[in-house]
């Protein structure tokens, strides 16, 4: 197998976000997963890790331009961490943490407490618990002001405890969260999503970072995410034909027979958070069934790994939500934990796969071709050069530029992958 040189990559990657922030014009998405608060998070490691003042630069006007995009909105504002403010502000205060920004532009934060407030005391009705667009990912952006000793951020992430401690759903197993927007999309009952997206291995895997930073003082922390291990657990094929995890459950029925491999939903998504618990608990039972969950992953083909869950074709892409490259940057670092061999040589082959995928029409290897859904005059799926954070090359850039030990992962915060 041809091993290619990942740093070339990401340096080409740098490149080709530079072309492409000088080509285009005005852009109107501010957000995480999509715009331009994710191409900055990129070019602003990229520059802690090699030191490239340009990067720099291009990092803190592209956040300005989100900051400002948030701003001019007349009064339809998310406050999601991919679609919203969560996502924006945790790149400004990670910046600030970074020295790349200065303690005085936290001033720009302000409003994000106010509105938070207002949400947990005044909407009692207030449900979204997922890291997507709920509680979990107001949770991760309180968690990164947190870190630099704001005190405030700690009254908030307490709220947060104490509203998805009640609105938790409990059964014989354990406790989940009702995935809201399956909900409006789909009345007629209570969904629960088991990823980190958009389910209870995202909360797990706050409450156990509540629980590591000691937020949490009263143990509800670790033992709702116990119980959220348990019900997940619960949900387990017996027989499992492509995957051990579906990715959504309603009630006690489990939806479906298979999940994709990725970030956002399936078993390494549960991997994840298992071994994440372990951290905190130094329970066995959890970083078994995690290794356990993770070899049994390694072992899925393209094909397999990404399939449809209602069996459709595979769009196999490179991205790192569901892509090949999140694939491959997981089974690395679970590899890192868990100590299993084989899980390191699945994730060379999964960023080999990565890598083959560039489009190189020109030459150059740091652009990808990423699938997309319902864009307007277009096919249901299409085709195009991404440069997202979730879903294109600066997402692939950020990943690769922190396999090395110079390299910082320290990013991971943002996406759930960060390790105690």
């Amino acid at each position: 197998m041809v091993v290619t040189d990942h740093n070339s990559v990401a340096a080409d990657i740098l490149l080709e976000v530079k072309r492409f922030l000088a080509s285009r014009g005005p852009s109107t998405d501010y957000s995480l997963f999509s715009g331009d608060a994710g191409i900055a998070l990129f070019l602003g490691n990229q520059s802690l890790t090699s030191g490239d003042q340009d990067a720099e630069r291009l990092a803190i006007s592209l956040l300005e331009n989100a900051l400002g995009s948030i701003a001019s909105k007349d009064g339809v504002v998310f406050h999601g961490m991919m679609n919203g403010f969560a996502g924006v502000g945790w790149v400004l205060q990670y910046f600030i943490n970074k020295g790349i920004l200065d303690d005085a532009d936290a001033d720009a934060l302000g409003p994000i407490d106010d509105y938070v407030e207002r949400l947990l005391v005044q909407r009692k009705d207030y449900r979204d618990c997922s890291y997507s667009y709920g509680l979990t990912g107001l949770g991760v952006y309180y968690i990164e002001r947190y870190l630099c000793d704001d005190l405030k951020s700690a009254y908030f992430l307490r709220l947060i405890l104490d509203r998805i401690k009640d609105i938790a759903v409990r059964d014989e197993h354990g406790v989940a969260w009702a995935d809201t927007v399956q909900e409006l999309r789909r009345p007629g009952g209570a969904f629960f999503n088991l990823g980190l997206a958009h389910g209870s291995a995202g909360i797990l895997s706050f409450l156990v970072s509540l629980q590591s930073l000691k937020i949490d003082t009263t143990g509800t922390a670790v033992s709702l995410a116990e119980e959220a291990a348990s019900w997940i657990i619960n949900k387990r094929h017996p027989s499992p034909q492509y995957s051990q995890y579906p990715s959504m459950s309603q009630k006690i029925r489990v939806l479906g027979d298979r999940s994709r491999l990725g970030w956002c939903n399936g078993d390494l998504s549960v991997a994840v958070a298992l071994a994440k618990l372990y951290q905190v608990t130094a329970k066995s039972e959890y970083t078994d069934h995690a290794t356990e969950l993770a070899i049994f992953s390694s072992r899925r083909t393209p094909e397999n790994g990404l399939l449809k869950i209602d069996g459709t074709p595979p769009q196999i892409d490179p991205t790192f939500c569901h892509g090949t490259s999140g694939i491959a940057y997981i089974l690395g670092k679970l590899a890192s934990q868990t100590g299993a061999p084989e899980l390191q040589e699945s994730s060379q082959k999964w960023w080999e796969l990565t890598f083959a995928m560039a489009d190189k029409s020109e030459g150059r290897s740091g652009r990808f071709n990423c699938y997309y859904h319902y864009k307007e005059g277009a096919p249901e799926v299409y085709w195009e050069n991404s440069f997202s954070l979730f879903r294109g090359s600066s997402g692939i850039g950020i990943m690769l530029s922190s396999l090395d030990s110079t390299g910082d992962s320290s990013w991971e915060r943002a996406v759930l992958l960060n390790t105690i």
